[in-house]
Order: C-alpha cells, then sequence, then structure tokens
C-alpha cells in the first residue's frame, strides 16, 4: 500500500472548497482550527481510497440536502471514496468501510455510514458517508478499514 499527497484533477475542486470553507469564521474543533481538510490518501492495487472530514455546518445547503444531512456546528461529515483511474477518467469502486471514531480518552465507538450514489447511470459515483456528534473542542481520531472490490483492505487513520 503506498500512500500519496496529491490530488487528481477531480478532487482539486473539492479541495478549494474545503480550503474555502476553512477560511470561513471558527467552527468545532474537529477538524481543528487551522486544518487545511486535505484527505487522508491510500491507493493499492490501482485504487485509491480517499477520506476527508469537515463540520455539516460548512456544507452548502445544496450538498446538505443532496446528502440528507442536518447542518450542525456540533457536527461532523465523513466522507468516503474508492476510484480507479485519475482525473476526469476516475470511476467508482464499491468497497466495504468499517469506521470507527475515538476521543483523545480512548473512548471508540463503531461509525456507520451509507453509501451514497452522486450522478446517474455510468457516471454515477458512489460515496460513503456518516456523521458524528461533536462537542467543541473535542479531538476525534478516525480508524477506518475500507476493503475495495478485487483490492486489498486499506487502512487510514487520522484527525
Amino acid at each position: 500500500m503506498t500512500h500519496r499527497n496529491g490530488l487528481s484533477m477531480r478532487w482539486a475542486p473539492l479541495a478549494l472548497l474545503l480550503a474555502a470553507l476553512a477560511a470561513c469564521g471558527r467552527g468545532p474543533e474537529v477538524p481543528r482550527e487551522g486544518a487545511t481538510f486535505e484527505p487522508a490518501i491510500a491507493s493499492a492495487g490501482g485504487v485509491t481510497v480517499r477520506a476527508s472530514v469537515l463540520p455539516t455546518s460548512r456544507l452548502s445547503e445544496t450538498v446538505a440536502r443532496r446528502y440528507g444531512i442536518a447542518r450542525s456546528d456540533a457536527t461532523v461529515l465523513l466522507l468516503v471514496s474508492a476510484r480507479r483511474g485519475s482525473g476526469a477518467g476516475e470511476t467508482s469502486v464499491p468497497a466495504r468501510v468499517v469506521a470507527r471514531v475515538a476521543d483523545l480518552q480512548g473512548r471508540s465507538r463503531a461509525l456507520t455510514l451509507r453509501e451514497l450514489r452522486v450522478g446517474d447511470g455510468a457516471d454515477a459515483l458512489l460515496d460513503y458517508v456518516g456523521t458524528v456528534e461533536v462537542d467543541a473542542p473535542e479531538t476525534l481520531v478516525f480508524d477506518l478499514e475500507v476493503v475495495p472490490q478485487g483490492v486489498p483492505a486499506q487502512r487510514l487513520q487520522f484527525t
């Protein structure tokens, strides 16, 4: 498994959106203020897994409605994807995602994720989303095991 810090062109708009959102005032500490909102990335077998977290209050009304998520300063969104290819040629790879979240005192709990289809037809992309309630200035540690179809499991851990 190799880790990558670069963003494909398809993820560049998300990175710009998240960076702009980070500059829009103080929200909960998860992710901590000043965080770059860059996704955690792991690659294996030609599949790239990305995971990112942001306060749901920073989602636009349109995105929150599409994801079926209430906007709140006390809730963060975990977004996970598995893609094959790069740039405009990326395609989704179905995956099994097991997520746990823990606070810094070691209290851990399972996080339920649901599959979300974005787009229509052959161009539709699959994302896996879940939310976590948070009490600012709490710091959370996310531990994910992602098993894309036909590829070895990939593990991501980040705050």
